[in-house]
């Protein structure tokens, strides 16, 4: 059971619910012993759901026990699997929690740092997974034995309750006894996933972004698959939408997932060229008048107004576009200020709409 802004969420083995005071809607399940997967919840099947908590996010977790797994519901209504592979087993500690075996994992509870942690029943365990989607063990039931000798040595006492509490403590609720369990420090790893111009955030459809912290093989943003560019490199797909999105990072035989932020579009620049070829710098200023032409990522999908600006005057656009055979990357010519326009160093910006480029430096004879 989960209660949030006044909807209570609830299962009763077969079907997850939500009820207001006034109403109430099946929200996942159809009561069949089967399971379904990136398609909308009211369709999926469910096996014994018998745990449920529900993110800061609206996003609600179901411990889908028959079917080994954890389920997550979206705010758009669909199910995927957050947790377990759908075979009854023990194994997968310190890889993606999509690839991990659970057995019969019967409850489910969130920290305030959005750790999920699952009682898996049938292990005598409590399970950990991160917001990167790595599965750990949080802690282990005590065997009978432990508490009463004579009793040999009997499988662990099996939890059936969990709370992740404030006090960083885990309460499990296993036969008539409750359980206050420290789990260790959470395991960390480190990913980002930036502009591959400017090193920093946000994203924008269809530009080169670079991933950070782990050599991965493939990379899916809300579930669509960016292009690999490079080792490093991808473009990220044009119809991802602006927000938060989900972003899974394979690598490995494991799936790491993050939050990313997706704008409208986020300019960045990577180099600016003369109209005699050379790379703009002190050695090579651009001559007044002349054309340069600039090479980022970011202008997004939308094909907003480009404004660039040179020392603080703004310059005339020649040409804004995607550079052919070279997916995500962005040209824009534009002309650089003549007559008294000041010799020297200027920074220079490009805007797409309200978004506005770090400055990059260039020279100007």
């Amino acid at each position: 059971m989960a209660i949030a802004a006044g909807v209570l969420y609830s299962t009763d083995g077969k079907l997850v619910r939500s009820s207001t005071a006034t109403t109430t809607a099946v929200i996942a399940g159809r009561g069949d012993p089967a399971h379904g997967d990136n398609g909308p919840a009211t369709e999926a099947r469910l096996s014994h759901p018998s745990g449920l908590a529900l993110d800061g996010a609206g996003v609600l977790y179901i411990a889908d026990r028959d079917n080994h797994r954890i389920r997550r519901l979206d705010a758009r209504g669909i199910l995927t699997t957050y947790a377990g592979t759908g075979l009854a087993g023990n194994a997968g500690d310190g890889g993606s929690a999509v690839l991990a075996q659970l057995n019969q994992p019967s409850a489910i509870s969130l920290d305030e740092a959005g750790n999920l942690y699952i009682a898996d029943q049938g292990n005598g365990r409590i399970r950990r997974v991160s917001l990167s989607g790595i599965i750990s063990a949080a802690a282990s039931m005590p065997k009978p034995a432990d508490i009463f000798p004579a009793i040999g040595t009997d499988p662990a006492i099996q939890p059936t309750c969990i709370i992740a509490g404030k006090d960083g403590v885990l309460y499990a609720i296993a036969g008539d006894l409750v359980w206050g369990l420290t789990p260790p420090p959470d395991p960390v790893t480190l990913i980002s996933i930036v502009n591959a111009a400017s090193g920093s955030g946000p994203l924008a459809p269809g530009m080169l972004a670079r991933v950070e912290g782990v050599v991965w093989s493939q990379v899916l943003f809300d579930g669509s698959s960016g292009v690999m560019v490079s080792d490093t490199v991808l473009v990220v797909p044009p119809g991802v939408q602006p927000g938060t999105v989900q972003v899974e990072v394979r690598s490995s035989g494991t799936a790491l997932r993050l939050e990313a932020t997706v704008a409208a579009a986020s300019p960045a620049l990577f180099l600016a060229v003369n109209e005699d070829g050379s790379v703009n710098g002190t050695e090579h200023p651009a001559e007044r008048g002349s054309v340069l032409v600039l090479y980022g990522t970011g202008q997004g999908v939308e094909a907003s107004p480009v404004d660039v600006r040179i020392g603080g005057y703004q310059c005339e656009v020649v040409y804004s576009g995607p550079v052919a055979e070279y997916p995500g990357l962005w040209q824009v010519n534009t002309r650089v200020p003549a007559g008294f326009f000041a010799p020297g160093t200027h920074g220079l910006t490009v805007a797409v709409g309200n978004a506005v480029s770090p400055v990059l430096q260039v020279d100007v004879k």
